[in-house]
């Protein structure tokens, strides 16, 4: 068996990133760039719908405190109150289209505010100042995070010690993982310059049929995040087997139960997911800002 010994998650950064650009960028991505997809996505099903509806608009006059509907079609109004289905259908018409006006304008804001970030992450005072601070020797991760994830980034942690022949595959910096997925995952945190650590406890406290037991659990990827706190991530490689994915879920369900970890705080991945360079940073990007 390998020796175990202690790390810090320090020495996982094996880059130097100024992890302040590393903030605007996600900012960027999570609150603009994402929603500006999530515009256009909706702008194109709304279309689609539209495409598929009868042709006419609705058209309401109101008698004796009643309400009618016509169809309006070139100029003629044509009575549709019998027919709720079609007042319906023209109603969800007439929705739409406002809708997709609203949605064009908001697409137009979300372009401009795509501008305005780019060119404050290109003149930054943050990032500019993070650079002069930590060319002057200051630690840079000391001007990112709290003191007490300070603490937690420099205080050395003892990983996973059971089964330590399984680690068969290493990150860039050399961390020993136990599947070729999380050294990938590892490998993505180090290059982004980012702090973490690996195979860490997790110790819950669990109460069950009358009695109170704790249990241990070991994280695959724990980091400190951009609010103050400490994101987890459990990488679920081989959720399809069902012992596997069960015990999984209960570990998932545990960490919230027992409040080990924050609900915002909890992750989780899948081989598709990492293999996928795109997917696996949004992923990283959610546990920096778990919001």
């Amino acid at each position: 068996m390998d020796r175990i010994t202690a790390r810090t998650a320090r020495e996982s950064i094996i880059s130097e990133v100024n992890l302040a650009d590393v903030l605007l960028e996600i900012i960027q991505s999570t609150f603009v760039s994402d929603l500006n997809v999530f515009v256009r996505s909706e702008t194109r099903k709304k279309k689609i719908e539209l495409t598929d509806m009868s042709p006419g608009g609705l058209h309401i006059k109101r008698v004796n405190g009643k309400h009618y509907y016509d169809m309006r079609a070139d100029g003629r109004d044509i009575p549709i109150t019998r027919n709720p289905e079609q007042v319906r259908e023209l109603a969800r018409k007439g929705f739409i289209k406002a809708s997709l006006s609203d949605l064009e304008k908001i697409e137009h804001i979300l372009d401009r505010a795509t501008k305005s970030l780019a060119v404050m992450a290109r003149n930054s005072s943050t990032t500019k100042l993070y650079d002069r601070y930590s060319t002057a020797g200051i630690d840079p991760l000391s001007l990112v995070f709290t003191p007490q994830q300070l603490q937690w980034i420099d205080e050395p942690y003892t990983p996973n010690p059971f089964h330590r022949e399984n680690l068969r595959y290493k990150t860039s910096g050399g961390i020993p993982m136990r599947s070729k997925s999380e050294a990938t995952f590892g490998s993505r945190l180090e290059y982004r310059g980012i702090p973490y650590r690996s195979d860490d406890l997790i110790l819950v406290t669990i109460s069950e049929d009358g009695r109170i037991y704790e249990k241990s659990y070991y994280a695959d990827f724990k980091v400190p995040n951009f609010i103050g706190g400490i994101s987890v991530c459990e990488h679920l490689g081989a959720f399809n087997l069902d012992t596997y994915g069960d015990n999984s879920l209960i570990k998932l369900h545990n960490y919230i139960e027992t409040g080990s970890v924050r609900e915002e705080e909890l992750f989780w991945s899948f081989d598709s997911t990492v293999n996928d360079p795109d997917k696996l940073d949004a992923l990283i990007d959610r546990m920096l800002l778990p919001l």
